[in-house]
């Protein structure tokens, strides 16, 4: 197996003043472009093989259009190992002749559903979440930033130390999660502690020098407080009120009175409010979030006559519509139309390990009774943000998100 290598690209950003810290100071962050040449002993065919080493051939001789159309012939029989190549070429005008995230996202998704098709894959599972992370990141445009929390959070908790210190920067910045100078210390530190050699010289004086500035301004590092506590979070800090708020979406639809227990909605009949933190009852207002929940809890944590979405009822919710809103001062998603509509707070997730509370007003994730093939201990759920919502998946040893429910 060939050296994994990997390209540094500079991204210079503007960070906060304050905490000592300079008006117009900027901080180079390192983004990590990987671009895999490695080849594996097992296969889809021998021709999907073949046409991955060309394109390596041509790629090694900086001949990118050529490497580019051999690695499509070989991703149109789904090798991994191409999608991921493309994903990184579509990410860097270097490689083609424009940048496109979209498409990026797309070969990158498409790669990460090919890995457990694969033996010894486990190891590029971080290095893909966390490269998603950065399409996102680099992607300009806010809406994206929790989306590149959501991938730098999976591949920091499988130990990555660029995903880490990304995702640090995310909580230093307060872009796609609130700031809090508490967790990004956590993340960086713990990215200057791994011995993964991710992380250059430079990339590791710029992470240390913010280190050195948070600690100056006060801020402890969340590890002891997340170790000692479940009462510490991502929305609770002491650091300066977020500044990326979203604002709420102009005249949008009502959604169906409280006092109705369920609205039809594509032919189902859904709750009008969540799961409360007690199982087997429901919140008193379609705002409330509620409780927070493992998939094996959720599974029975809705009242007696009601049970969890599947996936595609799910599709048939986001298929009616959706406006992203604010209801009496809380972010969520309307679903539906008309007084044929729900209310889905944006409730975020908790992170089992250290209890806290991720993205919370920012984006809703919501369990469906729908395993996802291609990914081991995936659960399909239904996530949205302030620009769309989709059905992806969700790791249920991780992770925690409130139920809402659809009458049996």
């Amino acid at each position: 197996m060939k050296k994994i290598m990997e390209k540094q690209v500079n991204l210079n950003r503007t960070v906060k003043s304050g905490n000592r810290l300079k008006n117009g100071a900027r901080l180079k962050k390192a983004i990590v472009l990987f671009i895999v040449i490695c080849a594996s002993a097992v296969v889809w065919g021998q021709t999907a093989k073949e046409c991955f080493d060309k394109g390596n051939a041509y790629f090694d001789q900086k001949n990118y259009t050529q490497a580019k159309y051999w690695y499509e012939k070989s991703a149109e029989r789904g090798y991994f190992r191409s999608l991921m190549m493309l994903g990184a070429m579509y990410m860097d005008n270097e490689y083609v002749v424009k940048t496109d995230y979209e498409k990026a996202k797309e070969l990158l998704k498409k790669a990460y559903e090919q890995l457990s098709n694969y033996t010894n894959t486990d190891a590029l599972y971080p290095v893909i979440e966390n490269q998603l992370g950065v399409c996102y990141d680099l992607d300009d445009n806010k809406d994206n930033d929790s989306q590149a929390a959501y991938w730098y959070q999976k591949a920091a908790e499988r130990g990555h130390s660029l995903a880490q210190m990304n995702l640090g920067y995310l909580y230093y910045e307060g872009r796609g999660v609130k700031e809090d100078g508490n967790v990004a210390l956590y993340w960086m530190e713990k990215a200057i502690e791994n011995k993964d050699n991710k992380i250059n010289s430079e990339m590791l004086s710029d992470c240390k020098s913010v280190i050195s500035d948070l600690k100056e301004g006060g801020y402890f590092s969340s590890r002891a407080n997340l170790s000692s506590s479940t009462t510490t979070t991502a929305t609770t800090t002491t650091a300066a009120p977020n500044r990326t708020a979203t604002p709420s979406a102009p005249s949008p639809p009502s959604p169906s009175p409280v006092s109705t227990e369920y609205v039809l909605i594509n032919g189902v009949k859904w709750a009008t409010r969540n799961v409360g933190t007690t199982p087997k009852t429901f919140t008193s207002q379609p705002e409330d979030n509620g409780g927070y929940y493992t998939w094996e809890q959720a599974k029975t944590a809705c009242p007696v006559g009601w049970r969890l979405p599947t996936k595609s009822e799910l599709q048939k919710l986001i298929d009616a519509g959706y406006v992203w809103t604010t209801l009496n001062a809380k972010n969520g998603g309307i679903f539906g139309r008309s007084v044929s509509s729900i209310f889905l707070p944006a409730a975020g997730a908790e992170n089992i390990k250290y209890s806290i509370i991720l993205f919370e007003g920012r984006m809703g994730f919501y369990w469906s009774s729908t395993e996802f093939k291609h990914v081991s201990n995936a659960i399909n759920n239904l996530s949205f943000c302030s620009k769309y919502p989709s059905l992806d998946f969700q790791d249920k040893i991780v992770s925690k998100s409130c139920v809402r429910c659809v009458k049996e």
